[in-house]
């Protein structure tokens, strides 16, 4: 099977071409996005709503726990018992909010490592609540000094290991949530890699393409023109050379037709005139099949002036044979006159 070269193909089918080329490899580049972007979406919601929230959970242990630390500081260096009961009652709503958060924590889908990390820290937190109970107890009884002492000593012992293991959980957390931004990250860059490829790829190919389309629609175009200029100027010699089996290839054929036409026509009719002009009403179309169309009443028109040229010539020649005729009998009547003259001159001698 012989394939067409391009410049043959028509215009309407290079530019239907252009458009399904663009259009697969915007296909491909779109799909291969939203490929990528969904995994970045999957990674995205992983990282945001377990991770976040896991280092979220563990951040939100260490603020309630450092609450505590401080109404229980508080509560051993005051002497108002107002103060005390009310700190005593805050103490114990901190408490329960922060069972409920270690509950919270344990139904998020972390890891094991992390579950693992949280219930050391609730552990510790448990144990420091057993002595923070007797630093409160001490508290009560107004033995500041000794409350101060348990305070500074073992309870901030305790205390420091709880909070260190929430920090640990919290850091972590922090660590995973880095790796699947650095996964994100690497799917993100392969889209780019990606896309610029795509994109480079199918605007050099397309740029390529325009630039041939431009090339064959614009020169035949401009040869085009500046034939119908020079026709329009009266030169009937022009010969476009422009050949493609598309659109402009015909066009270009037929131009070369209609010149050829309108130069026979003209020769055509130069010649009748000139013969016409030597009195010969009877002369013929050389090519007549080039009169078609619109162009027949000019043949039609040409032979009804030689018809009216034949008629008159007819008509002069009858008048110049009357006119002689007319002219030989008045020849004759002064012939007979001058003779009667001169008989008369004879008779009267």
């Amino acid at each position: 099977m012989r394939i067409k070269p391009i410049r043959d193909v028509r215009i309407r089918s290079k530019l239907i071409l252009l458009g399904v080329i663009c259009f697969f490899g915007m296909f491909i580049l779109g799909k291969e996005s939203v490929s990528t972007a969904l995994k970045i979406k999957e990674a995205g919601d992983e990282m945001s709503g377990v991770w976040m929230n896991a280092v979220i959970a563990a951040e939100e242990l260490n603020t309630a726990t450092s609450d505590y630390r401080i109404r229980e500081s508080r509560h051993a260096v005051t002497t108002d018992p107002k103060l005390m009961q009310s700190l005593e009652q805050e103490l114990e709503a901190i408490r329960t909010d922060i069972e409920q958060k270690f509950l919270d924590y344990y139904e998020l889908p972390t890891r094991q490592e992390d579950q693992e990390i949280i219930k050391k820290a609730e552990e510790a937190w448990k144990e420091y609540l057993e002595y923070s109970e007797q630093l409160i107890d001490t508290s009560k009884g107004n033995d500041r000094e000794k409350a101060t002492v348990m305070m500074m000593g073992r309870s901030q012992e305790l205390f420091n290991q709880a909070s260190g293991l929430f920090l640990d959980a919290v850091a972590h957390d922090k660590r995973v949530v880095q790796i699947h931004q650095s996964q994100s990250d690497e799917l993100y860059q392969r889209t780019l890699y990606v896309k610029y490829w795509v994109i480079g790829l199918v605007s050099l190919f397309m740029g390529g393409l325009i630039l041939y389309l431009i090339h064959t629609i614009e020169k035949p175009v401009e040869e085009l023109l500046d034939g119908a200029r020079r026709v329009t100027n009266g030169n009937l010699d022009v010969r476009l050379t422009w050949q493609s089996g598309d659109e402009l290839g015909t066009l270009t054929d037929a131009m070369n037709q209609l010149i050829q036409r309108l130069e026979l026509i003209v020769k055509d009719e130069t010649r009748m005139f000139r013969e016409t002009a030597s009195e010969d009403y009877y002369v013929k179309s050389a090519c007549e099949q080039a009169y078609r169309g619109d162009f027949a009443p000019i043949l039609y028109g040409f032979a009804s002036l030689q018809s009216r040229l034949r008629a008159t010539k007819q008509r002069r020649e009858e008048t110049e044979a009357a006119m002689q005729t007319e002219l030989t009998n008045q020849k004759e009547e002064m012939s007979k006159l001058r003779g009667k003259l001169k008989n008369k001159k004879n008779r009267q001698g």
